[in-house]
């Protein structure tokens, strides 16, 4: 299990990155107006919390990629950790079918 906690530690850190990131194109206020969206169950800046007119501090095409590497980034990780969890979940209906099936035939 310890493993699982150092992958979605892993995770947390890289979207937290990419959302502080976004101060390398945007300045602090828009950065906060968009922190400030975010609700309790939510992690991460969603699209949702970007507002209709955003003033970015610079144009630099080399930044925007980055910023856009990052968030690619930090999808295939959170895609990766979900298709863990959902093979063990599947591995687990299977152990507890396995073990109805026992139960049942022994009574």
């Amino acid at each position: 299990m310890n493993v699982f906690q150092e992958y979605l530690k892993f995770i947390v850190n890289t979207f937290q990155q990419t959302d502080t990131a976004m101060l390398s194109i945007t300045n602090i206020k828009t950065f906060r107006n968009m922190i400030s969206k975010t609700t309790a169950n939510e992690l991460f800046i969603s699209e949702k919390n970007i507002p209709d007119q955003i003033v970015f501090t610079t144009y630099d095409k080399r930044l925007f990629n980055q910023q856009l590497r990052n968030i690619d980034h930090a999808c295939i990780k959170i895609n990766d950790l979900r298709t863990i969890y959902s093979r063990l979940l599947d591995n687990e209906k299977d152990i507890l079918n396995t073990i109805k099936e026992e139960y049942h035939n022994v009574h």
